[in-house]
């Protein structure tokens, strides 16, 4: 067992291809393709990501994330985390544009709040069913407590940051309205899983994997 592991150790891969269930990986100058759950010479696929360009792999029973032409071995480099910057307007609001399940959103960053939230008209025009099997709750607004739906966002993008399965809240009330746009509340459910960091009046988002 012990020259299994130290013959596994000596070899180096990398990440060359990624395909939806599938990677290619270049194994000691070899090529081959990977399915997801399917094991080759002690590495075993978990699952791909083609938006973010990363795999997941399990190697001597360790889980991680890799991205595109990350070398694992001896030597391999690490990978730079992504980040975003983002800067106040005037009223010093910090407003940004995302995806919201790969539609296009303006997002007003709120750290107070514990979800993503949008209006019920944001929603709909989204394509967002939040009535489908979603969980009906009482909400407190700047005005009134109020009826919600909670709802879960498969994907949610801002620039090169991009998270997958993304609690959310759908209201009646208007969301914040700046510049005659209507923006939703970026809360703590996506913000709370990147590193955030204040730098002079900007805002860093950083996710790392």
């Amino acid at each position: 067992m012990s020259l299994m592991v130290s013959s596994l150790q000596a070899m180096e891969f990398s990440l060359e291809a990624l395909f939806p269930g599938k990677a290619m990986i270049n194994l000691d100058g070899k090529r081959m393709i990977l399915k997801a759950g399917q094991e080759k010479n002690g590495i075993l696929l978990i699952s791909t990501d083609t938006y973010a360009q990363t795999a997941e792999f399990e190697v001597n029973n360790v889980r991680e994330i890799y991205a595109m032409s990350r070398q694992i071995g001896g030597g391999y480099q690490e990978v730079k985390a992504k980040e975003v910057m983002i800067r106040p307007d005037v009223r010093g609001n910090y407003l940004t544009q995302g995806l919201i399940n790969g539609k296009r959103v303006d997002f007003l960053v709120d750290t107070g709040a514990s979800s993503i939230a949008l209006s019920q008209s944001l929603a709909k025009s989204l394509g967002i069913n939040y009535q489908l099997n979603a969980t009906k709750i009482k909400v407190k607004t700047a005005s009134a407590i109020v009826d919600a739906y909670q709802v879960k966002f498969d994907n949610v993008a801002i620039d090169s940051i991009k998270l997958t399965n993304v609690d959310g809240i759908v209201i009646p009330d208007s969301q914040p309205i700046a510049n005659q746009k209507e923006f939703a509340l970026l809360g703590m459910s996506f913000l709370g899983r990147l590193e955030l960091e204040q730098k002079q009046n900007l805002m860093l988002l950083r996710q790392n994997f």
